[in-house]
């Protein structure tokens, strides 16, 4: 595995192309990050410029953090809500 290091400095300036490269992402992640509002962009002369600190910011608050195993869990019942208790129907159980 010889993946070359990149170092960002946060007073770089990026077009996209460059911070894809510079990153080794797919040609539609960055876009993507942009319309989702997730990257800072700023755009000059036609052009979108992404600079290093905005990279930076970017990748810190993409910050994937371990928590055990119950806490999956309680994620997705939190984002579901609680369920609606069966009915009995004159078909059988519903929903």
């Amino acid at each position: 595995m010889n993946e070359k290091i990149t170092t960002i400095r946060p007073t770089a300036v990026f077009g996209l192309e460059q911070a894809r490269a510079a990153l080794g992402l797919a040609k539609n992640c960055l876009p993507r990050e942009i319309r989702l509002g997730r990257l800072r962009v700023s755009k000059r002369a036609g052009r979108y410029l992404i600079l290093g600190e905005w990279i930076l910011e970017w990748i810190r608050k993409g910050e994937v953090t371990r928590q055990g195993p119950e806490a999956g869990r309680e994620k997705i019942l939190k984002t579901q809500g609680p369920r609606p208790p069966f009915q009995q129907t004159d078909r059988g159980l519903a929903s």
